[in-house]
Formats: structure tokens, sequence, C-alpha cells
């Protein structure tokens, strides 16, 4: 039989074996065979049954691997079957997503993920009372400030209150690019509506990144951690009467460089109006703000880095390792204008520590400026404070004490306070503990206590005032 011939049959039978029995690809050789005499190429016997029986032997050969292909065949179709179950299980595309988690608020997120919406709010509610020194009666003693407002009044008034003293929401999140950022947070009372934060940022990278609109100054650490993330229920009086306003409108650019497990370099340089919150520049000059802080072992968590006014207070997580953070800041303002219209050339400088290691804390900051307003006579005064927590239950209670010291000992600025009011040194002294609901994050559901305990005494004269004050308050994030 030719070659041409023994191909053909052997493509004939190789295919007729996936599809037929034995006598099928018998009778086929047969045919084959009487195809190819008729197409003159003749056939002996002995060739016409070696084509029949090749054909048969093939088919056998064949037929031993249809199960295995059959088997393959099957493995794919359930492949293919798990993989559009799965399909069809999921969440369609197209759709915007919605995620959240206790303390954290709710977040949006385009199905894109080009854009993104996160809701949040805290809720502070505080009782307070306050036994004032009866010997300030008759002597203008400066009123202890209000927190809240309403709590506390001048004169030997004491008081009891209730108050809610924050009530704030918060959006946040970006738009048509991750590096573009969001964040406008308001809070709520009498009826008002009042911004606290309206700005927007651009990541051009980690290390470089500008905000511009309504922001917290980047000058002093604690007026800069966040509100619901307090140690203490209330600010230091010193980093209060120091620190610029806690908001102001300008632009900031800043930066992280190094590593979160390593050590990280933070800077800030800003300019505003500094007039405060919510307020338009009368005059030409800008308050200018610039400040450095360095961790040298890295952030807290070892994991992502962090600017300062997102940072809370106190090693609520009970840090494995020791975490430590120095860093001074730079304020200058040409033409801030004092209580009796005149204007004030003001430069602030401060420095600032804190470190964390197995629920210890201290944190602690100076304050020093000089004021120079136009008559030509300068004024200087200073403050500072230490502060201190241990948790005597890991995550969930906290011992705390503050020492607080402020030396108003410049008659310009402290007009801006107490008007005509004599010039006063007070020191605080604070102990109280917070007690901690959740462990992922504790400082969303809390509760705090704590008492202090002012020394007031004025300056070039023999007064002295003794004022107490016992407060309460639970936060709430959502």
């Amino acid at each position: 039989m030719s070659t041409l011939a023994q191909r053909l049959a052997l493509l004939v039978c190789s295919c007729s074996a996936l599809v037929a029995e034995r006598s099928f690809a018998q009778e086929l050789g047969k045919s084959l065979a009487d195809i190819l005499e008729r197409h003159g190429i003749p056939l002996t016997p002995e060739e016409r049954d070696q084509l029949v029986e090749a054909a048969r032997r093939d088919q056998q050969a064949q037929s031993a691997e249809v199960p295995a292909l059959r088997q393959a065949a099957g493995d794919e179709l359930d492949a293919e079957l798990r993989a559009l179950r799965a399909t069809l299980s999921a969440e369609p595309e197209g759709k915007a997503r919605i995620e959240g988690a206790a303390g954290k608020g709710f977040t949006l997120i385009s199905a894109d993920e080009h854009f993104s919406l996160k809701l949040s709010a805290i809720l502070q509610i505080q009782a307070s009372y306050t036994d004032l020194d009866s010997n300030r009666v008759g002597h203008g003693a400066p009123p202890i400030p209000p927190f809240p407002a309403g709590t506390t009044y001048g004169g030997d008034q004491d008081t009891s209150n209730w108050s809610v003293r924050r009530a704030w929401m918060m959006w946040t999140g970006h738009a048509f690019d991750p590096k573009l950022t969001y964040d406008l947070q308001y809070e709520t009372g009498g009826g008002n509506v009042i911004i606290l934060d309206g700005l927007v940022s651009y990541a051009f990278e980690q290390e470089i990144q500008l905000t511009v609109g309504q922001q917290k100054s980047p000058f002093g650490m604690h007026q800069l951690h966040r509100a619901s993330g307090l140690q203490t229920l209330e600010s230091p009086r010193s980093s209060s009467f120091f620190a610029p306003d806690d908001r102001e409108i300008g632009a900031m650019a800043w930066g992280l460089i190094g590593a979160p497990d390593a050590s990280v370099f933070e800077y800030a340089v800003a300019i505003f109006n500094g007039e405060g919150k919510g307020q338009n520049n009368n005059d030409p000059g800008q308050q200018l703000v610039a400040a450095v802080r360095l961790e040298p072992f890295g952030e807290v968590d070892r994991k992502t880095l962090t600017p300062t006014w997102r940072q809370d207070e106190g090693d609520v997580f009970h840090s494995e390792d020791p975490y430590l953070q120095i860093g001074t800041g730079l304020v200058f303002n040409p033409d801030t204008n004092n209580a009796t219209g005149s204007e004030v050339e003001r430069t602030e400088l401060n420095v600032e520590l804190q470190f964390f290691f197995q629920g210890l804390s201290l944190q602690g900051e100076y304050y020093w400026d000089y004021v120079n307003p136009e008559d030509q006579s300068t004024g200087k005064s200073h403050g500072y404070y230490a502060q201190a927590g241990y948790f005597v239950l890991p995550s969930e209670l906290e011992l705390y004490a503050r020492y607080d010291h402020l030396d108003e000992s410049r008659r310009i600025v402290s007009s801006l306070y107490y008007g005509n009011s004599p010039v006063y040194e007070v020191d605080e002294y604070t102990v109280g503990f917070g007690y901690f609901f959740s462990a992922s994050n504790p400082h969303a559901w809390k509760i705090q206590a704590e008492y202090v305990h002012r020394v007031t005494d004025e300056l070039g004269a023999t007064l002295q005032f003794d004022d107490d004050i016992f407060r309460a308050m639970l936060t709430v994030v959502l």
C-alpha cells in the first residue's frame, strides 16, 4: 500500500476512533479500501486485511484516551462554572460601595475609586463644678476661660453646669485622584453653624504636600492633636494662650520624610491671615508659621506615616517599642491688633516633646513670645506644661497628671484677653483618669474625669486666688 494511502487511512481511522465503536471502524476500513481501488490504487487481500486491522487497533488506542479527554473537559467545565458562580454572587460592577467601622464613620467610594466621601462625627458631653476663691470679690481677677462657654465666670460666682462641649460633623475624602483630598469640619450650637476646617490638599509626594483653606496652624504640638484624642478634658492654659488661634485661613506646605519603622522628619511652612478662625485680614501683613519635628524611632505603630495633627495623646495601644517626638516652631505676625487698637509685632517660639512606651506617656511644651508694639515698649512672656499618663489596665484605664504654668507678664497682649485688668501669673495642677470602652479604637468611646486646682497671683501685689474645678466628660466618635 502506498504511503499516501497509509496516511489517509490512519487520518480517517484516528478521527473515527473518537466517535465510533469497533464495528464502525472496521466497516470504515473496508470502505476506505474500496475507495482507494476505485481511484487506481489496487490492494491485495492481505493489504485489505492490514488496513482493516490498522483501523481497529487505532480505534482501540484512541478509545483508551477518551475517558481522560472527557475528564479533562469536565474539569475545565467545572472550573468555568465555579468562576461564573463567583462572578454572579459578587457585587455587580459599576456600583459604588459603602464601608464603615465603629468609631471611624462611614465612607462612600465610587465604582472607579476616583471619589470618596467619609462622614463622621464627634459628640462630647461635659459636666463641671467650679468653686472660686471668695477673695476674688472686688479685685477684678480674670475669669476662668469659658471651657465650655457659660461654664465658669469671673468674680466669686461658683457654678455647676452641663454642656455639649463639642458637636462636630466631618466630611472628608478625595476627588478625581487619591492625592487630592478635602476636609470640611463644622460645629453646631445655638442654631449656628461654624466652619472649623474647610481645606483642600494635594500630595505631590509624601514629602511635598500643599494645603489651602481654613486649617490648624502647625505651631504647638498639643493644639494640633485631635480634639477627641486629648488625654485631659481641656487644653493647658499655656497652650491656649500662646499658640495662635487653633484655626487660621491661608496656605501651608508640609511633608513627611523617612520610613515609619526607621526615623521620620516632619516640616510645615505656612502663611495665614493671622486674625483667627473665619476672619479676614484687614492689614497688609501676613502671619508666618514654621515648624519642624523629628521622630527618631519611627511612628508609634511603625506602619504608617502620620502627621502631628492626626495623632492622639496617651499610649492607648501599649506600644512595645519606644516612641519619641521632639520639635520646635516659630510664629511671626507683623501687625496683630491688641484690644486698644494698637498694632503689635509678635514673635513666638516653642519647643515640644512627646514619649510613649508600654502604657507610659510623657509630653510637654515650653512657649516664649516677644511683643513689640508701636510705642516701642516691649513685653516678654512665657509658659509651659508637663503632662504624664499611665495605663494601669492596657488600653482600658489610664491615670494622668499635668502641671501648667502661665506668666502673663505683658500688659499689651493680656489686654486681648482681659481688657485693662491687672497682669497675672497662673499655675494649674490637674489629676484625672480616662476609661476606654473599645480596645481597637480607644478614643472613640471613653469617659474622663479630673480635678483642677488653680492658683492665680497678681504680679506686683499680694493678691492670690485658689480655685477648684471638677469636671467629667463623655466622648463618642461616630
